[in-house]
């Protein structure tokens, strides 16, 4: 057998074993594959600190995941094996990848700051520069849940906006998201932006997404996408984005794979609920079921075993005290990213929550 069969039988046998994995075993071995590549890669150039010892403690948490014995332990050998070469695009990460994947995705930073993506200029010290390390650490960490509570609503929709582009950007690279999902053929991912009815549907997040958009070399050439302020951002794959009115009947009939949540204040558990009468408790009520409407809707129609595929992010219009936001974030019942003004490298002013606050339970 010579040296191009032998590669095929390889890559059939990868294949097979790619072909038996579940949605949940997939995403842990590409995730191990994407992080052993960064680890491998790093090394190459003769990187260390920080950024080395957080990839490696990722690649344990995540190796440990693994199931010993199981084919995806094998595949994550092989990977190890191969990257001892000092070749970063080796023939089983190459197979792990165009398993699902028409084209292999570029990271969050030369997605957001290359010419044939957003090109947007990022210098050392700007706010942009710190938003692209909160985005970072939100995708290099199992978090779906993230709470934006700064003052500042412009680095807010710009957060917002350059995470459901990208995650946008991730399913345009796929070579069939409905499937890799469990979705029937043709059904809707849709990325959903709620808003209090008190405000334009037309939030500020729309607008910064859409200039985005219509700047972008890759969604005006590459993966087309169309934005319109009656139908949101339509792209190909049945890929759809828009805003409607905060309330439980904006979710229905639609597979949501992320929502923004704008305008949806918070206030530490155990604090009890504002006072306000009958009135404000049934509207944190309601507040309370449309969270939960939107998280139920995410994990049933998706088949991850009860996973968000996305994000839920909630942007509070108010900010908050560092004091409260570390109880929320405390008392919060899962891994939840918190951006606030701090994250900015801005003095926190204190803040009462107002009427319309959500409690957690």
């Amino acid at each position: 057998m010579n040296k191009d069969e032998s590669r095929t039988s390889v890559d059939r046998e990868i294949d097979q074993i790619l072909a038996k994995l579940t949605p949940i075993e997939y995403d842990r071995i590409l995730t191990c594959t994407k992080l052993l590549c960064d680890r491998a890669d790093l090394g190459n150039a003769g990187g260390e600190g920080a950024r080395s010892q957080a990839i490696e403690a990722r690649i344990q948490e995540m190796r440990a995941d693994l199931q010993q014995g199981s084919s995806s332990e094998w595949l994550y050998d092989r990977v190890c094996q191969e990257l001892r070469t000092g070749e970063i695009m080796t023939q089983t990460v190459k197979r792990i990848w165009e398993h699902r994947y028409e084209r292999v995705p570029v990271s969050l930073k030369e997605f957001i700051t290359s010419g044939s993506y957003l090109n947007l200029r990022i210098a050392p010290d700007d706010v942009d520069a710190k938003i692209l390390a909160a985005l970072e650490v939100l995708f290099g960490h199992r978090i779906t849940d993230v709470i934006l509570a700064g003052a500042n609503l412009t680095a807010k929709s710009t957060f917002g906006a350059l995470a459901l582009l990208y995650e946008i950007y991730l399913l345009s690279c796929m070579r069939d998201p409905a499937k890799t999902y469990g979705l029937m053929r043709g059904s809707n991912i849709t990325f959903l932006v709620l808003v209090s009815r008190q405000r334009n549907i037309e939030c500020d997040l729309v607008s910064v997404l859409s200039h985005l958009v219509s700047s972008s070399k890759y969604f005006t050439k590459i993966f087309p996408c169309k934005y319109s302020a009656r139908s949101g951002l339509t792209c190909r794959h049945n890929i759809h984005l828009y805003s409607a009115a905060s309330r439980q009947q904006s979710v229905l009939g639609v597979g949501v794979f992320s929502a923004f949540l704008e305008g949806f204040d918070l206030f530490p558990a155990g604090e009890g609920p504002p006072v306000g009468g009958a009135r404000t408790r049934r509207r944190i009520k309601k507040r309370e079921q449309l969270l939960q409407a939107v998280r139920m809707r995410m994990t049933s129609r998706f088949n991850l075993a009860g996973k968000l595929p996305g994000h839920i992010y909630l942007s509070c219009l108010s900010p908050y005290p560092k004091e409260e936001l570390a109880s929320l974030r405390d008392s919060w019942p899962r891994p939840v990213h918190v951006f606030d003004d701090a994250a900015l490298g801005i003095d926190d002013t204190a803040a009462e929550s107002d009427d319309s606050a959500l409690k957690i339970e």
